[in-house]
């Protein structure tokens, strides 16, 4: 009797499994050319409420489509960089992504963007699903109220003591004298709303990393310094929610 309950306990978690973890895959347009290459993920599930809360997010906020869309010569339509003959469009010239954790519990995807107007900018784009709901995995959710004071303050120290290290390293590198002002001004006013910083979070396999925004407008990204602050799960266990602990397996 005992050995059949075990039995029938392992088959739910392994259907339990099955039904939670989702499938991501391409959407590819120019595959293989290195500029106005596209690929974007689409994600299948055992329960279609939860990839459809997913495909419709992603695909509104980062495509501005209002609608999921699967074909590859649509799905990028409104949101490509365009230059043919008479028709010109700002937008993305390149997108790719990466998943750094699909399980049962959560779904992490890191985009790597370009986006061309008058010029081309790149930078990143981080979600956080959780692949039993498809809501968003927010800061808010995973720590508890003093847990993100402690962390808001700890980022806000480190990423000073980085910027000053910066700072003092371009000093030996360039002239600053007629910037000196304008490097450090910026950077402070850069670090102003911990609040909102310590919201941005990307979830790893073993780690959190907080990431931040550029600081600089495009002309100045030379000036930009590394103020992502990557933290280890296990070091971040006494900051967690119930929640937290729960969609991270920590028991």
């Amino acid at each position: 009797m005992i050995h059949r309950i075990l039995a029938l306990l392992l088959l739910s978690s392994i259907l339990f499994t099955a039904r939670a973890q989702v499938n991501v895959s391409p959407i590819t347009l120019n595959k293989g050319m290195i500029y106005l290459s596209y690929r974007f993920p689409f994600i299948k599930a055992k329960q279609p409420l939860v990839a459809q809360k997913i495909n419709k997010f992603l695909q509104k906020e980062l495509l501005d489509n209002e609608t999921i869309i699967t074909d590859s010569n649509k799905i990028f339509a409104v949101s490509r960089y365009i230059l043919e003959d008479s028709t010109w469009q700002s937008g993305y010239s390149a997108i790719d992504y990466t998943v750094a954790v699909n399980n049962p519990r959560l779904l992490s995807i890191q985009f790597e963007l370009e986006s061309t107007g008058a010029y081309s900018t790149n930078y990143n784009s981080y979600y956080n699903f959780d692949n039993r709901t498809g809501e968003l995995v927010t800061a808010k959710a995973i720590f508890t109220p003093a847990g993100l004071q402690i962390l808001k303050a700890r980022l806000l120290k480190k990423r000073k003591q980085r910027v000053a290290q910066h700072i003092k390293d371009l000093k030996t590198e360039m002239e600053m004298d007629e910037d000196s002002g304008y490097i450090p001004e910026t950077f402070k006013e850069c670090l102003e709303d911990a609040e909102a910083d310590v919201q941005k979070i990307f979830i790893k396999a073993w780690s959190i990393v907080f990431y931040k925004e550029y600081c600089f407008p495009h002309m100045g990204l030379a000036l930009e310094a590394d103020l992502d602050v990557e933290i280890s799960i296990k070091q971040l266990t006494p900051y967690l929610s119930a929640y937290g602990k729960k969609i991270l397996g920590i028991k």
